[in-house]
């Protein structure tokens, strides 16, 4: 039995796990291997590497637009290579590819022009991720997908943390609510003079005004992060 089929029979018996398309036996090309198992996924989230699945025709419409922006835009061979065969994407421009020149597993990230490698084949990566499984190093969250243990414990605390927001506030004193008014005032002003200023910058030089707006949003910003207002953390 190949990687690809034993990930579509594991997949199977999870509760709650995603549909997945019926197999495309007459199809060709590098991503073959995967479609001759099951033709994308129907539901549930993104399933691998935080991507969804794509089916045959999701990944012929993906690589058509992705070659004619090429085209369109001059991007070099090594920004979006024509051997390039999307078969999973996160939604916000990220595709995992197979190249058709040698059958590796690539990511392309649309802003960055790193290109990591998944595996030699799309048998291989299937093959870590199986193997992954079976020591208990991936398990199936309907939330989250084939992710890690500690992965899906993280999601899971800061699900909580975000649901517990209106709990604490109810049950927050009168200073802590007035602090939480606060937070919400400065998240709103920041940005407002930040465009204030800089959009009559534009329009009307660097004035005084543009100046002492542009000024003020600084100093909010360095204020509510001072105090916890205003929170620099990408993961949560």
């Amino acid at each position: 039995m190949s990687a690809i089929s034993a990930f579509r029979d594991w997949l199977a018996s999870q509760p709650d796990a995603p549909g997945l398309g019926a197999c495309e036996p007459t199809a060709t090309g590098p991503l073959a291997p995967l479609f001759a198992v099951f033709d994308g996924q129907t539901d549930g989230p993104a399933l691998l590497e935080h991507h969804h699945l794509l089916s045959r025709a999701e990944a012929e419409t993906e690589k058509t637009m992705m070659d004619a922006l090429a085209a369109d835009e001059g991007w070099p061979d090594t920004w979006w290579s024509a051997h390039w065969h999307p078969f999973g994407s996160d939604g916000a421009g990220q595709l995992l590819v197979v190249d058709d020149r040698d059958g590796r597993v690539l990511e392309f990230l649309h802003d960055d022009d790193a290109r990591p490698e998944h595996g030699d084949s799309l048998e291989a990566w299937f093959a870590r991720i199986v193997a992954e499984i079976e020591a208990g190093e991936r398990l199936y969250d309907p939330d989250c997908g084939v992710v890690s243990p500690a992965y899906r414990e993280e999601h899971r605390a800061a699900r909580q943390r975000f649901r517990a927001g209106p709990a604490r506030f109810g049950a927050a004193t009168p200073g802590e609510k007035l602090k939480l008014e606060l937070k919400k005032v400065t998240l709103v002003l920041v940005p407002t003079f930040a465009v204030l200023g800089v959009g009559m910058a534009f329009d009307l030089g660097a004035g005084p005004t543009s100046i002492a707006a542009t000024a003020t949003a600084l100093v909010m910003t360095g204020v509510g992060t001072w105090l916890g207002w205003i929170e620099w953390d990408p993961v949560h």
